[in-house]
């Protein structure tokens, strides 16, 4: 696999365990609780990253494949992808960011089942960015609500740090409701 895709998929992969580990310091029967009236539960925060990743994969997948019909060709910068974005200013969870209404997630969703929907998506996304294996993906682009115009490698970069934003979330509310 070419080594842009593989450091995608690594620091997806990273980002997820970080993500998997801070739910578990969520005390047993919590998930759903929220830690105040006006902030989001842990379920409600994995539910969100559900919604997305799905939405990413689906654009990842549609913007792959009109590259492709349009020619798209192979992958000649062996540079690395994380040091394009910058992901500290991503993990500031001191900058509050609000989510679209798209993303928003339910009122009382169950943390089993949007884990298992989470875990879903992540294998829809690892197909898609399978298929862009030695296609040129950082010349294909797609807008995003707060930090403009993305490439593809830098959605999959999004994408992982977004978790990791949301993982510091849930520790702070694992915190929070363990008082």
């Amino acid at each position: 696999m070419q080594p842009r895709i593989t450091e995608g998929l690594k620091f997806l992969d990273l980002q997820r365990s970080v993500l998997i580990a801070a739910v578990a310091e969520v005390p047993p029967g919590d998930a759903d609780r929220r830690p105040s009236p006006e902030r989001w539960s842990a379920a409600q925060v994995v539910s969100h990253l559900g919604s997305v990743e799905a939405s990413i994969a689906g654009l990842f997948r549609q913007r792959l494949q009109e590259a492709r019909d349009a020619g798209l060709g192979a992958e000649q910068d062996p540079s690395p992808i994380l040091p394009t974005l910058d992901i500290a200013r991503l993990l500031d969870r001191e900058r509050a960011l609000v989510a679209s209404e798209r993303v928003r997630p339910p009122e009382a969703p169950v943390m089993d089942e949007v884990l298992a929907t989470l875990e879903r998506t992540r294998g829809i996304l690892r197909r898609a960015v399978v298929l862009a294996d030695g296609l040129a993906i950082g010349e294909v682009t797609a807008p995003h609500p707060f930090l403009g115009s993305l490439n593809l490698y830098q959605w999959l970069i999004f994408l992982a740090a977004h978790e990791a934003r949301h993982a510091a979330q849930i520790r702070t509310i694992a915190e929070t409701l363990a008082r």
